[in-house]
């Protein structure tokens, strides 16, 4: 009977712990500074330097989420 009805408070499927959430903020953070070193170098060539401007969608992307979820997580 418990089964037909999944009794028990589940996580929703947007919800992510903590750690997850750090981990991801870090990973596009790691991937930014990538793009900054990248742009440096094309900056000494005296080419465009838009690397930075191709990652900053999915900078504030991931930076939006991790603020939601952190306020999902620290106001139960």
């Amino acid at each position: 009977m418990n089964d037909l009805f999944q009794i028990g408070k589940k996580r929703k499927r947007n919800e992510r712990s903590y750690a997850e959430i750090t981990f991801s903020v870090m990973n596009v953070m790691t991937e930014f500074e990538v793009a900054v070193e990248e742009d440096v170098d094309l900056y000494r060539q005296g080419k465009l330097v838009i690397n930075k401007l191709k990652k900053l969608p999915l900078l504030i992307e991931v930076l939006s989420k991790y603020v939601v979820n952190l306020n999902l997580i620290f106001n139960f």
